[in-house]
């Protein structure tokens, strides 16, 4: 994903946090320390996921938004 923008990296983020998460990401997400956005994670974790641990919430977030832009680039 190096060749993509922040804002483009951070819009597939949020995408994608919608199918993890029972809830939108805070607006300040990305600027939080990173133990503050995995207790975040935890706290607004879809009922499935409610046990995981919020480094193994952001790593599915980060594989599903990093596999969709790839689709995205081969459909271009």
């Amino acid at each position: 994903m190096n060749n993509l923008t922040y804002r483009t990296r951070k819009q597939d983020f949020e995408w994608a946090s919608g199918f993890y998460l029972s809830q939108d990401l805070p607006k300040d997400w990305d600027d939080m320390e990173e133990d503050k956005l995995f207790s975040t994670l935890e706290q607004l974790a879809w009922q499935p996921l409610e046990n995981w641990d919020g480094a193994s919430i952001w790593e599915e977030i980060e594989n599903l938004a990093y596999s969709v832009r790839i689709y995205i680039n081969k459909e271009k």
